[in-house]
């Protein structure tokens, strides 16, 4: 359905201060929507005549930063409003993904890598255009505006969480000026969760060799003291043989002078013995140093692979959930009361309503029937029935053609 929306930014970045875009008349009801966040996700809806605001905020890292999306439309309302979470929390992912205005960790927390929302106009405006584009396959339906309640008053609020009644929720909607819908856990997307994993176990494999890294270089200052610690030994050996040749000069036999030489020069060879041991082991150290770091470069490399599969995986998953969001695997066919039974996969991470149509015929071409209903595709193996005509012959062969949104996605005869 095509919709008449106005796409708002909102919240708190990396300068601490509010800003939105577009900036207009909203900025009190977006810092109200703020004020009223109570969970990590939530949506808030907010009736204000013949105007509908459906806001996500979702907070950041440090604490008192926020990131908030809001959708307006005018004389309509949704349904089901919580379809609305997997659509914003897949556009977050796409958001923290390019890393514009928010972005991950090492340790996997997300916070603002933007100043301010007015700094990036640019990329609003692209991902703008990507949110109208899945708002417009909202699949639940579109109601329009009933009456305002005027004996509710103006600031009353009503909060639900996730796993409460659909139609209780979608009737507070309309009903009440404020609208809140929690969702404290499972709040970000499998791309979002994944991605998330990988960068803590980089970032722990990181600390870990940062702390060999930090050993190694305690073990290399020690053995520099020691060096200096044997040069000044070396030097007191020199003087002290200086003073034993001295004294053994003055003393009555060229004897006993002489075999102390031999004595202090003895060790003056063991102490530049030690000291060439002493060298050796330094030697090693800077080796292992070096290591280290080869170590630290290569892990960069495959962080930044890990990006790239990342996107890819992202990508594909896109591409096939769009293009087949489910894949037929077998029918069975009731002639008596006229239904055909699908049984399939569904590709999509979450479950979604689209408009299934069967063509049938018999294949002697002497009649043909065609009906369709909006049906619920789930993830995973599932399946579904849906009546085609109950008139139809069993003692003929019919082709049956399976259609998804008008594309055909599978064929059965029986």
């Amino acid at each position: 359905m095509k919709t008449n929306c106005s796409i708002y930014f909102f919240g708190v970045l990396g300068d601490k201060n509010y800003s939105q875009y577009p900036d207009d008349y909203t900025i009190s009801i977006f810092k109200d929507f703020s004020a009223k966040a109570k969970a990590n996700t939530q949506i808030i809806i907010h009736r204000e005549q013949s105007l509908m605001y459906y806001g996500y905020v979702y907070k950041l890292k440090p604490a008192g930063h926020y990131l908030g999306i809001c959708l307006l439309f005018n004389d309509l309302v949704i349904i089901r409003p919580t379809q609305l979470f997997p659509i914003f929390e897949d556009f977050l992912s796409n958001i923290v993904s390019r890393g514009e205005i928010i972005r991950f960790l090492n340790n996997g927390d997300i916070i603002s890598s933007a100043q301010s929302l007015t700094d990036k106009t640019d990329e609003i405006n692209r991902l703008t255009t990507s949110l109208q584009d899945a708002v417009g396959h909202i699949e639940s339906g579109w109601g329009r505006l009933p009456a305002v309640d005027y004996s509710i008053e103006a600031n009353e609020e009503k909060v639900f969480s996730l796993s409460d009644d659909e139609k209780e929720i979608y009737k507070a909607s309309y009903t009440y000026p404020y609208t809140t819908i929690l969702k404290d856990s499972y709040f970000d997307s499998v791309s979002t969760n994944s991605y998330r994993g990988i960068l803590k176990g980089l970032n722990n494999e990181k600390k870990r060799i940062e702390g060999d890294l930090s050993e190694l270089q305690k073990q290399y200052e020690k053995l520099e003291r020691q060096k200096k610690q044997l040069s000044i030994v070396a030097i007191l050996g020199v003087i002290l043989l200086v003073v034993g040749i001295a004294l053994y000069a003055i003393s009555d036999t060229l004897k006993t002078t002489q075999n102390h030489l031999k004595t202090e020069i003895q060790r003056g060879n063991e102490l530049e013995q030690t000291l060439w041991y002493k060298n050796d082991s330094l030697q090693i150290a800077r080796n292992n140093l070096q290591k280290a770091n080869n170590r630290i470069t290569s892990l960069s490399f495959q962080l930044d692979d890990a990006h790239n599969q990342i996107e890819e995986m992202e990508s594909f998953e896109t591409n096939v959930s769009e293009s087949t969001p489910f894949i037929v695997k077998g029918t069975s066919m009731n002639w008596y009361n006229g239904r055909l039974t699908v049984n399939y996969y569904g590709t999509q991470k979450v479950s979604r309503s689209y408009k299934i149509t069967i063509n049938a015929f018999a294949e002697d071409l002497s009649y043909s029937y065609s009906n369709y209903e909006y049906i619920n595709i789930h993830p995973g193996n599932n399946s579904f029935t849906i009546y085609v005509n109950n008139r139809m012959s069993n003692s003929k062969w019919h082709s049956f053609i399976i259609r998804c949104n008008n594309q055909a996605v599978g064929s059965a005869r029986h």
